[in-house]
Order: structure tokens, then sequence, then C-alpha cells
């Protein structure tokens, strides 16, 4: 478990245009002080030794430091504070809050892979409960039949920051030694049924066919042996999912891309160990594995969930009865009023990333000075930086990258860039990322290096100077959470009553608050996934059904 102190612009999405003109909003981290969150000295106390039991393993109650993250950031909260009023409070809070209030009010703070997700199977829930009243009944004029689903985030629309945005947008459901992930065919196919729906309301939008067709970028995902242990593991693969997965030789994938290329070039480029590598063969992902551009794609479910509340009122007018009203609404989130704003919902989502540690779970200063009275979420915040390259020329097949890459590290494609002068479409790729735990970002020109190092091998014409340059770096923070038995799962279920006294920010007073955060690396693949698992335990206030039909994803929980 990290421990690490979160400056107060974590989580700002950074660009810049070249390695020289290094840009980052986290220089001064070590130095800009902290918001810690933590609980009372008993119940951490408490936590402390159920916590230990539950991950089987000795702490002494002492807060572990990683020696990766130097002097980094402390993320500590309330979270699991349930004081003794909890018990007391909880039968009454139910009473103050009805099932109309909690289903008909919805704020999502975080307008990501999970905010978004989480705001398309609320509107289906809200279709469905339409559609099963018409069909029992008429609704009544007396009934609440308004709903309000509104999304919260610093931007102004989707796909525009955050780690989300930057993401690599490859859809697979394999780990980085090529075995099948926990649900990973579930969330392949929860993730695809998104996709398609955000291809169809691209289509069915204004903009038409043209923009749908920038959401998925290639159908294929190459991931490349580098040694005879992984080809073992990845043609073991191949047999297990053949549904999903071919096996190559290294001679079959002459007639993919260029390897003779690739090994002739790195002799003189790359590590002499590597020039073999190529040889060794990969493994093809398909049949539903693709890569997608991931601001097109949430740009896309927006408009899908906007779409949803269109036809629901269109709907409910043409029926000619008391049907629904349904407002979707994207709001631009102001740090000064945030608070009173979201204590008018009766529900309250949490999705955002590391913003949450940074502003919503944290305590005062003077609640923390005791090392008994701190708690960290088992979580770590990873930065990433990743390289965008644009060819110089018009695409052709000893330029284009049409397909994506593993090796550790990704290649990946991006939509065409269209060149203004020449009026020809330019290849754009994505390479990166890097996995930095320090509070000090990693030069460029560091970075620059190790992401040529790691994929040179596979892909030497973008770095090759004549045909390729850098167009700029991107720079993007993820919550990784705690590896366990099912790999890394989200921290997905509901707050109670979580407020501790010394909270600076008493959000956590809310009545009906959840969360949904710490996708880690796997955010495209499980976004759909636990997201409708969320809203149905949330839509029902029922999240003791949900943690006992999938009791793995207690484990945050003491």
């Amino acid at each position: 478990v990290a421990t690490f102190f979160l400056p107060s612009d974590v989580g700002i999405l950074s660009f810049s245009g070249g390695p020289a003109s290094a840009s980052t909003s986290t220089a001064s981290a070590a130095s800009s002080g902290a918001w810690p969150i933590g609980m009372p000295a008993a119940w951490a106390a408490a936590h402390r030794v159920a916590w230990t039991s539950h991950l089987g393993r000795r702490t002494n109650g002492i807060v572990q430091k990683s020696n990766l993250l130097g002097a980094a950031v402390r993320l500590q909260t309330g979270l699991h504070s349930m004081t003794a009023r909890s018990s007391s409070s909880s039968s009454s809070t139910e009473t103050r809050l009805t099932r109309d209030e909690r289903q008909h009010s919805v704020a999502i703070v975080g307008g990501g892979l999970a905010g978004l997700a989480t705001c398309h199977f609320w509107l289906d829930k809200i279709m469905a409960t339409a559609s099963s009243s018409q069909q029992s009944s008429p609704l009544s004029s007396s009934a609440n039949n308004n709903y309000k689903v509104v999304i919260y985030d610093v931007q102004d629309k989707p796909g525009v920051g955050g780690a989300s945005a930057v993401a690599g947008g490859l859809v697979h459901p394999l780990s980085p030694r090529g075995k099948l992930v926990y649900q990973g065919l579930e969330g392949l196919a929860m993730s695809n049924q998104l996709i398609g729906t955000a291809i169809q309301a691209t289509k069915d939008s204004s903009d038409g066919l043209e923009n749908s067709e920038s959401i998925v970028l290639s159908e294929s995902i190459w991931r490349c042996a580098q040694n005879a242990k992984q080809v073992k593991q990845l043609k073991k693969t191949a047999m297990d999912l053949p549904q999903l997965c071919q096996w190559l030789e290294g001679d079959e994938l002459q007639q993919v891309f260029p390897i003779k290329e690739a090994v002739s070039e790195s002799k003189t480029t790359a590590d002499p160990s590597t020039e073999s590598t190529p040889l060794l063969g990969a493994l093809r992902m398909s049949h539903g594995c693709r890569v997608i551009h991931v601001p097109s794609y949430l740009q896309g479910l927006w408009l899908s969930c906007q779409q949803k509340a269109i036809q629901l009122n269109q709907s409910s007018q043409e029926d000619n009865q008391c049907g629904i009203h349904v407002h979707v609404e994207w709001k631009p989130l102001d740090s000064v009023n945030i608070q009173q704003e979201l204590n008018e919902y009766g529900t309250v989502v949490l999705s955002s990333g590391a913003s949450i540690f940074q502003t919503y779970l944290k305590r005062s200063q003077s609640d923390t000075d005791s090392q008994d009275q701190q708690h960290i979420f088992p979580v770590q915040l990873v930065r990433g930086q990743s390289i965008e390259f644009t060819s110089l020329t018009k695409p052709a097949n000893s330029v284009a990258i049409q397909d994506a890459f593993l090796c550790g590290k990704y290649v990946s494609p991006l939509p065409p860039l269209i060149d203004e002068k020449h009026k020809e479409p330019r290849c754009r790729v994505l390479v990166g990322a890097t996995h930095e735990f320090k509070s000090q970002a990693t030069p460029q020109e560091e970075v620059e290096a190790s992401l040529k190092g790691t994929t040179e091998f596979m892909v030497p014409r973008l770095w090759d100077e004549s045909r390729y340059v850098v167009d700029r770096f991107t720079e993007g923070y993820r919550v990784q959470s705690q590896r366990g038995k099912f790999g890394r799962l989200p921290l997905i279920g509901k707050l109670d009553d979580a407020a501790a006294d010394g909270m600076t920010n008493n959000l956590l007073e809310h009545k009906n608050l959840w969360i949904y955060t710490g996708l880690s690396s796997r955010g495209i693949l499980y976004h759909a996934l636990f997201a409708r698992r969320l809203v149905d335990a949330a839509w029902d206030n029922d999240e003791a059904s949900m943690m006992e039909k999938f009791p793995e994803l207690t484990w945050w929980k003491p």
C-alpha cells in the first residue's frame, strides 16, 4: 500500500508541444503541502486490525511507505470511519430518503469512462421503469414523474481532459502476461455494447457517419512475444480462447508487419538483445478486441445519453398521458458551490479519478497530526506520459500503422490528421505509457528514450525522423487499486454516513453517497461492467445484494 501526498493540482491534464518544452503541473508536489484525510484514533486502530486480517499479512499497525514514491502523496480518508452513530442513524436516514428521491435525481461527479457509463445505465433504469409503468397502468398526475441526471466535470464537454481522455484505447481482456483477467469476457462484451451504442448515437447525430468512423480505429491488437516464456503463455492463450486469439509464428508475421525492417534497423538503433525478438511470434487479438479513440467514444456515449432523454420525453408526449420528463445535463464543476449543489440530489456517485481524493475525501491537517489518526485507501496514484506522433508524408504501406501493438508498452493508431496545406490525411500514432509514482514528473527526453527503447523493435518506422515527428506529449493520472486475488478491482460501493469529525468537506455527510473509481489500467475493459453493477445497487439502495453476489468487490472494505 503506497503512502503519498496529493498536490492540489493533481488530476489536471497537461499537454506540451515537444520533448524540449516540458510542462507538468506537479513539479512542486513535494513542497505544495497536503490535504490529508483520516479517522478517529480508535476506529483507525480497529480498521488496521480488520484490514491486516483481510490481507492475511502483518503491518504492525504502521502505515507502510513505498520506496518508489519518495516524498509523494498521502491518500488518507475517513472512508471507512463508520462511527458508532452510523448504525444508530441509518434507519432515520432511510426514513428521510424515499425511493423517489434516490432514483429521480442523481449527480455523477466525473465524466470519464466510469461516469458516462454510470449515466448510461441510470437512464436505462428510467426507461425500464417508464415502460413497466405504462404497461401496467398509466402514470398518475400526482406521481413524481420528473427525473434529473447531471454529470459534473471540470471540463465543459466529454473527452477533453482527465486520464480517460488520454487512454490508449485498447479493448481486450488479457493481462500483461497474456492471461484472461477476472471477468474479462464479460467486461469485453459489456464494453462493446456501449461502444456500439456510441457509434449508433454518433451516426444519428447531425455530424453523421464521418465522426462515427473515428470511434473504432482498428479491429486487431498484436501482443508480441519477447522471450520463450511469453511464447509458451501466448500459445496457450490462443488455444484457450480460439474465438478471440490467433497465434502467429515469426515467419508468418512477415505478411502482417515489416519484420525484416524491424530486424535490420534494430541492429543499429536498439539493444542487440532484442534483434531477434520480432521473430518469436505474436498473438493476434480480434473478434471484439479492438482499438478505439477514447475521446470520440466518450463524446458518442454522451450523445447517446442525451438521445435517450429526448426519446423518453417524446414518447411520453406521444402517449398523450401524464408521462415522465427526463432532464440530462453536463455541468461544469464549481468547486466553491459543489457541496451545496450535490446535497440537493437524492443520489451522488463519485466517479472521477484523482480528484476524488483531492477534493471530496480529505481531512483537515490538524486532525491527522497523529499517526494513529491516519488511514489510507489501498490505492496508488500513477502518472502516465505518452507521445503522439504525426507522419510527415501521406499514409502509405511504408508509413501507416493501422493496428495496435503491445510489448510492455503500446503503439496505437489515432484518427488521421487532415493536412490543410496538401489536403491529405496524415497518419497519427500514440505510444505509451510510462508508469510514474514519484511526485516529480519524468523529463520528456527520458520519457521518449524509454518508450523508444521498448517499442522500436516492433515499429522502427515510427522512430524514423524522416517519416514521423513528435506532435505532443500527453499526461494523465489514474487511481490504481491494490492487486489482489482477482487482479486490480475498482473501489465500488456505498459510503454510508462516512463523515467524521474534522472533515474539511461535508460532502461525506450526504445521505446517499456512492463511489466508483480505481479502474487502474483496465478502465476501457471494466467501465461498463462495473457501472452496471453499481447502478443496479444504487437504484434499489441495495449494496448488500451486490456484495453478496460479488463478494470480491468488498476487498477495499474493512
